[in-house]
């Protein structure tokens, strides 16, 4: 009886870092996208090819709640990109070009 005591508490434990790195997983699976989203965003700004809000859009269906602004001057390219995360934390990143 104390052997399957000990072996279920253990099982628990290997469950719980389980799910740990599952949500570290998500989470950098989401700041991958937001990455290659927002070099592409700065790739897309030199040729004019498709509208801030456009982008949103797309930014939307990859990544949860996110938002997205863009400044685009003359010398310089930056691009935002804010998604809640996997623990509904805001997590931001910017680019700049």
């Amino acid at each position: 009886m104390i052997a399957l005591f000990i072996l279920t508490f253990c099982l628990l434990g290997i469950v719980a870092f389980e799910i740990k790195a599952l949500r570290t997983l998500k989470s950098a699976y989401y700041q991958s996208l937001a990455v290659q989203q927002l070099a592409n965003k700065l790739e897309q700004a030199e040729s004019d090819d498709i509208s801030c809000e456009l982008w949103n859009q797309e930014n939307r269906g990859l990544l949860p709640s996110s938002n997205g602004t863009c400044n685009f001057s003359t010398e310089i390219h930056q691009a935002s990109l804010c998604w809640f995360g996997v623990l509904s934390e805001m997590q931001c990143m910017s680019l700049q070009k």
